[in-house]
């Protein structure tokens, strides 16, 4: 373990609640008792402070507070909120990450593993919510586990009601109070404000632009049985329930179109169904981009915000596609394929910020990926799993196994369930945490004589990666003004909100030696552009502001 990663911890513990009574208050991250190598008096190298207003609160991205360039033009220092939907979660979008970026520091970078949260399932997806991280594996009645920082262990956690869940189901935090959506209901602060429908489920909710969204299917066969996906204005304030009649509604193409993410870019509000159906909201009617199609692989598993860019995990390329607003560009080789292996049927499933720039998990190898803005170009990290070894002749890890016991028993098991997956990102600290599966949390199937101890054990687990620099602090929604200050010591790092410390790690003194600030552009950078106001900023020592001329939505 990283000796600075010890010095963060947190001061609560389990939500001990369901998400149909999930409303507590946000955490604070503090530091707690004294740190090797930190000193309150050690010199200050570079301070930011932004007074901000982050409300109302109407699920936006909040996007980046600044960037920083050295005077070759290379980002080194930055901070900000990702905008991220991995595949069952939304990230928390009031993670605030801030980092330095030393030129030679990807030398430093070690991945560790966490652990298996459940040890009876082989997956485990990642979320993080009011600072705390969650893993689990979504089957029902499996329980879901939440990692400790300060012990570096997972705990059981019982505030997801696995009973109860549906996919899509979750919660995000919108001001000071839980959103939950469960058994085809939203509640708001444990009130009520979508009940379940007449007929037919609702499932896969999201809440941006003022409007909650979500599927629904009805009973029996097309067309009575096609899905409608709903556009409903809601804001926090707002007493009485979600009238439906207020709602966008669009008619899909085909019963059961279900998404694996959502986005956001400027004023709209993207979603894509496993049949390939992209629609985009822009606040007053629906479009569609992409009409479904059935028989054709296309499907999008994660969504990101990216500069002035919204990035997606596709199947079956394993590469981005870029929506701009009008239309979709794949991104062909981006991410590359991994030497040795097949370049069909890959899918870029996972996605986050960190350490100012974009790591992308792809299957069906377990690959890991960072792509550097300032080059332009794609560096591979490492691949999550050891075995079995890589292989072009096949296109999923253990497929010949699979093909060899269909043979011998008849069975038509798929051929494809032991590819490797990494599941979802999130940051945590210190670092960033990345879950991985095979392709659904499959328990120990005692005939499969290839899925030994050792193979089954690495699926599920969750690893930890590290780089000296990077720090990331759940803030506390306010209601009006905020103040933040992002600090660099000649040692270490803090983020402080209206004057409280909320995360501090020590950083090796060398690693910052090379940092010369030279400009900072504010309410823009890696995370997209801030929404939300500015009423005051500063940095010290004193640099060149250089105006963002990038698209932006700001207030």
């Amino acid at each position: 373990m990283s000796w600075w990663r010890t010095c963060l911890t947190n001061c609560t513990g389990s939500l001990l609640c369901s998400w149909t009574v999930a409303a507590l208050a946000t955490p604070a991250i503090l530091l707690l008792g004294a740190c090797q190598g930190i000193s309150d008096e050690a010199k200050i190298i570079f301070e930011a402070e932004a007074i901000v207003d982050l409300s109302p609160d109407l699920g936006q991205n909040f996007g980046s507070l600044f960037e920083v360039k050295d005077k070759d033009g290379r980002v080194i220092i930055g901070a900000g909120f990702p905008g991220v939907y991995n595949s069952r979660h939304q990230n928390n979008r009031h993670s605030l990450q801030f980092y330095v970026r030393p030129a030679a520091n990807q030398e430093h970078l070690t991945i560790e593993t966490t652990g298996k949260p459940d040890n009876e399932t082989s997956g485990s997806w990642l979320f993080d919510l009011d600072g705390q991280v969650y893993a689990g594996s979504g089957n029902s009645g499996r329980p879901y586990a939440r990692w400790d920082p300060a012990a570096q262990t997972w705990e059981t956690d019982n505030f997801i009601d696995t009973e109860k869940q549906y996919f899509g189901d979750g919660a995000t935090r919108i001001g000071d109070g839980l959103l939950v959506f469960t058994e085809s209901t939203a509640t708001y602060k444990g009130r009520q404000i979508l009940s379940p429908p007449e007929e037919g489920r609702y499932y896969s909710f999201y809440y941006a632009g003022g409007h909650l969204f979500f599927y629904h299917t009805r009973p029996g066969t097309e067309p009575e049985g096609r899905t409608t996906l709903y556009a409903c204005p809601w804001t926090p304030d707002r007493e009485e329930p979600i009238d439906l009649s207020e709602a966008k509604t669009l008619p899909l193409t085909y019963s059961g179109e279900t998404p694996f993410a959502f986005g956001q870019l400027r004023n709209e509000t993207v979603t894509c169904s496993n049949i390939g159906g992209f629609y985009a909201f822009d606040g007053t009617a629906w479009k569609v981009v992409r009409p479904s199609q059935r028989g054709v692989s296309y499907q999008i598993y994660t969504m990101i915000n990216y500069y002035d860019r919204m990035l997606m995990g596709q199947y079956p390329t394993g590469n981005l596609i870029e929506y701009d607003g009008h239309e979709l560009t794949h991104l062909a080789d981006e991410p590359p394929v991994m030497a040795g292996v097949s370049d069909r049927a890959r899918e870029a499933q996972s996605a986050m910020i960190y350490g100012g720039e974009l790591y992308v998990g792809v299957w069906p190898w377990g690959e890991v990926w960072r792509y550097d803005a300032d080059t332009s170009e794609w560096h591979f990290v490492q691949r999550l799993f050891t075995n079995p070894p890589l292989t072009d002749q096949y296109v999923h890890p253990y497929e010949e196994d699979l093909i060899a016991f269909n043979n011998a028993t008849g069975e038509e098991m798929v051929v494809n369930n032991w590819g490797q997956r990494v599941t979802a990102m999130a940051p945590a600290g210190t670092d960033l945490m990345l879950s991985t599966s095979s392709k659904a949390p499959f328990a120990r199937d005692e005939r499969l004589s290839f899925v030994t101890d050792e193979v089954f054990n690495a699926f599920g687990q969750v690893y930890q990666l590290n780089l000296p620099g990077n720090l990331s602090a759940s803030i506390n929604p306010t209601a009006g003004l905020t103040k933040l200050q992002l600090i660099v010591r000649s040692n270490s790092m803090e983020i402080h909100q209206d004057d409280t410390l909320l995360a501090q790690t020590p950083v090796p003194t060398e690693l910052l030696k090379g940092l010369h600030p030279d400009t900072i552009t504010w309410r823009y950078g890696v995370y997209g552009p801030f929404q939300g106001s500015l009423a005051q900023q500063s940095v010290s020592p004193t640099i060149e502001a250089v105006v963002n001329t990038a698209p932006d939505v700001v207030k």
